[in-house]
């Protein structure tokens, strides 16, 4: 049977005709016009887009350099993926409830805080602000449905917007910052009885796996307390202490404080989480049926070893992009470790290739110039005291 005729046209000529002819070295097809003998290749824009936006994500994301990445110059690299960086990446909410979501902080160049919300290691949603407070975190949390369980290192912002969006949700503070937190006030080798006592309750609360050992626990912060409660109310009176020995931290109208401060804040920081009961909230057997996940976690440990490190090193090993781009950076990063990520070249939209527009020049003011080069003879701008010297001014 006979083979068809090509029906494809020549780019040069417009004519009807034109064969196969081999292959160029890089495997591409060429193809060759029988009526003026042009050469040429099919270009495929859209692939060549698509590649180009994934080899970008993967060094966008990673930790080589430019130079490692590809054969091209620094400065045909930038030209050619410039259009990328109009790519954003989006989490789609799912609507899923989840069992248990840890919720934290990191601090970036330029004086940006990212704010993430994770579950299984995977991020959910991400929301940027100047610091942490409130209002960032309620932007955070009303995208996500309400969880049994909370994780959170104890923020005031974090508790009040958690308070507000997921009022039903329970909330499990962090046992690793409680321990950070005492670690500060003790000291990791307290020299006095008391602080020797608090820094071992510290150490053991990150151990506590089963409600026996939370029952131990509070018994023994129970007789911490016995032993030691009116140690902790000792007040020294200013009155009673030469002037140079007076804390600088006391008002001018202050008579009295505590004497052992940091130990009282120590023990305070254990007692009120035991009495809110928010230290052993992952041990609740009623949570746990709910759950589908077996062990809950008892720290935000997932979210800052896993998340934030990995964010930091990322902007350091890509250390001088400017603020736009970092902040691209890392969304991107949160995006490729979210549940659902698509391919990056799934995200491009028509309007993302093409060229930013060149931004409208501006009018001058009406009025006289205020830097100029040469005395404006217009007589309207003239009140007779600016003269062009002419002649030898003198000499």
């Amino acid at each position: 049977m006979a083979r068809k005729p090509s029906r494809r046209k020549c780019p040069t000529c417009g004519e009807v005709g034109v064969k196969k002819n081999g292959r160029t070295s890089k495997g591409a097809i060429r193809y060759r016009c029988t009526h003026c003998g042009a050469s040429y290749c099919v270009n495929r824009p859209d692939i060549t887009r698509n590649a180009q936006m994934d080899r970008f994500v993967q060094w966008l994301t990673g930790k080589h350099s430019i130079s490692e990445t590809t054969d091209q110059s620094r400065m045909s690299w930038n030209r050619q993926n410039y259009w990328c960086w109009r790519v954003d990446p989006v989490i789609e909410p799912t609507g899923q409830i989840y069992d248990y979501i840890q919720i934290d902080g990191t601090y970036l160049p330029y004086g940006w805080c990212l704010l993430t919300a994770v579950n299984n290691g995977k991020v959910l949603a991400w929301q940027w602000c100047n610091q942490e407070n409130k209002t960032a975190y309620k932007q955070l949390l009303k995208r996500l449905p309400e969880p049994l369980m909370v994780i959170t290192d104890g923020q005031a912002g974090a508790l009040s917007a958690i308070k507000d969006q997921w009022p039903n949700t329970r909330i499990q503070r962090c046992l690793v910052h409680i321990k950070r937190n005492i670690r500060t006030l003790t000291t990791t080798n307290p020299k006095i009885p008391p602080h020797k006592a608090l820094w071992g309750l510290a150490k053991r609360l990150v151990t506590i796996e089963n409600l026996n050992q939370a029952d131990q626990w509070i018994g023994l912060l129970q007789a911490f307390h016995d032993q030691w409660g009116k140690w902790l109310n000792h007040k020294t009176y200013k009155n009673q202490i030469p002037p140079e020995q007076i804390p600088f931290w006391i008002r001018p109208n202050q008579q009295w404080w505590y004497t052992h401060q940091k130990a009282r804040r120590a023990y305070n920081l254990l007692a009120k989480q035991t009495r809110k009961a928010t230290l052993f909230t992952f041990l609740d057997p009623t949570l746990n049926k709910q759950a589908t996940t077996a062990p809950l976690p008892a720290t935000t440990n997932e979210l800052e070893g896993a998340i934030n490190a990995a964010i930091k090193s990322l902007i350091y090993n890509h250390r001088g992009l400017s603020e736009p781009h970092m902040k691209k950076a890392a969304q991107w990063w949160c995006y490729q470790h979210s549940e659902h990520p698509l391919k990056p070249h799934q995200l491009i939209q028509p309007h993302h290739l093409k060229p930013d527009p060149k931004p409208a020049a501006k009018q001058p003011k009406p009025g006289p110039k205020l830097w100029d080069n040469a005395i404006d003879q217009d007589p309207k701008y003239q009140d007779g005291s600016l003269h062009i010297r002419k002649g030898w001014a003198g000499h």
